[in-house]
């Protein structure tokens, strides 16, 4: 075991794999479906991958067409891959309640 921890940006994630690792992706809803399958197709033995993220804060037009995040979603409806799947909903701003308005006005 190494216990290195390596900060590596998507544009080179290519032509890599991550065996004994556990791969932290944020900021994943401005991922595309492209971009989530690259980075699942990284992962070797004994890896485990975690997103992180909100589909609500999407940053640009080319996200919310072809969301990565929400692609991932389906896993929970497959036979196979819903074993190994799992989401964890965080359902309330911990950063003030003035930043709390924002959750609310997306619910207006």
């Amino acid at each position: 075991m190494n216990e290195q921890l390596e900060i590596v940006p998507l544009a080179y994630m290519r032509g890599r794999s991550f065996n004994d690792s556990i791969v932290l992706v944020g900021e994943a809803e401005n991922l595309t479906e492209d971009h989530i399958k690259l980075l699942l197709a990284r992962c070797g033995e004994n890896t485990r991958i975690f997103f992180d993220g909100d589909v609500q804060q999407v940053d640009s037009a080319i996200f919310k067409d072809k969301n990565g995040l929400k692609l991932l979603l389906n896993l929970h409806n497959s036979p196979v891959y819903s074993k190994i799947f799992g989401t964890v909903p965080l359902v309330k701003i911990e950063r003030s309640l003035v930043a709390s308005c924002a959750d609310y006005l997306d619910n207006v």
